[in-house]
């Protein structure tokens, strides 16, 4: 669940910032409270999250979001349901492990595409 809010927050973040360097104040406030309702972020998800601000980068997302890095995002919201929902869930720390270091990496990519470097 962590790891789901973690990928979650860093978004809202990030296109806080991302909002601020590029709008008016007006704008980017709007941008800020319309990002808390980004809940549960699938590739699909926060795909069509990111391109509704710039389409430019559909390339640079499919990239980024392809095979393992697709599999880790998609299993830690699917983990994140079944212990939400009281299911059992067979997770270990090592795989859990593996789908964080995933989730970075796709955080730094996607706040280097975003002019957002932190």
């Amino acid at each position: 669940m962590l790891v789901s809010g973690f990928l979650e927050q860093s978004l809202r973040n990030a296109t806080a910032q991302y909002a601020k360097k590029r709008s008016q104040p007006v704008i980017s406030n709007y941008v800020i409270k319309a990002t808390n309702r980004v809940t549960n972020l699938t590739t699909e998800k926060l795909k069509e999250y990111l391109l509704a601000f710039d389409g430019s980068w559909q390339a640079q997302l499919d990239t980024l979001l392809a095979d393992e890095t697709k599999d880790a995002i998609n299993s830690i919201v699917a983990l994140r349901h079944s212990v939400a929902h009281g299911q059992p869930a067979d997770v270990t720390f090592e795989r859990v492990y593996h789908y964080y270091a995933r989730v970075k990496q796709v955080v730094v990519a996607l706040e280097q595409m975003m002019g957002i470097d932190s």
